[in-house]
């Protein structure tokens, strides 16, 4: 499963995107602002964005879209000082890179997946065999079928645990005629504090 971390971090929108004034997130090697850039994501005054990084620096970009055309840096960790540690990608040979970089009021925000994910229908990041349901938070595995696809609707999130209403086929973009409904628990985020559910970032 890809790097989501613990959020992103983006730049809040203005009269959408387009029209807005260009600005760039610059990460740095560390959390001081005389720091050397290593990468910058760029949104240009056309909603047009532009990720760099130095030259051999990554083999594989870390960018994630979480909105409809909406771009960020995933966040790995924050600190209390108010920098936080994003995910740039990996380099040649495959080691995990990150850097330092900080949210502006008005330009540069963070999101949450806490916060997010409960507003979202979801589904599971996940290979099938790990999709569990359970009747209760840290209770027996329920079953739930899902062979022709499926959806699930937050109800109620209790630590790591969400309550969901399943539904299967799935009735996200369309009404399907006679779909399998129940009211289940999910353990939606993991012990490292990542997502084990995503959503559908561009709808229908």
């Amino acid at each position: 499963m890809r790097e989501r971390g613990i959020g992103v971090i983006g730049f809040e929108p203005g009269p959408l995107l387009a029209g807005r004034a260009a600005d760039t997130i610059y990460v740095r090697t560390d959390s001081t602002p005389e720091a050397v850039v290593i990468a910058r994501l760029v949104l240009d005054s056309a909603g047009v964005y532009r990720y760099e990084a130095l030259e051999g620096l990554l083999e594989e970009q870390g960018t994630l879209e979480f909105g409809y055309e909406v771009v960020g840096l995933v966040l790995l960790e924050r600190s209390p000082d108010g920098w936080v540690r994003v995910y740039l990608g990996k380099a040649p040979g495959g080691a995990v890179v990150s850097g330092w970089t900080r949210a502006r009021p008005g330009a540069l925000g963070l999101t949450l997946w806490d916060e997010l994910l409960p507003g979202q229908a979801l589904f599971f990041a996940l290979p099938p065999d790990s999709i569990r349901f359970h009747a209760s938070p840290e209770g027996p595995e329920a079953v739930f079928p899902i062979e022709d696809g499926y959806i699930m609707w937050p109800l109620e999130v209790r630590g790591d645990w969400m309550l969901v209403r399943a539904v299967s086929p799935s009735d996200y973009c369309f009404d399907p005629p006679s779909p399998r409904q129940d009211t289940l628990w999910i353990r939606f985020r993991g012990q490292d504090g990542r997502p084990r559910v995503w959503f559908y970032t561009v709808g229908c």
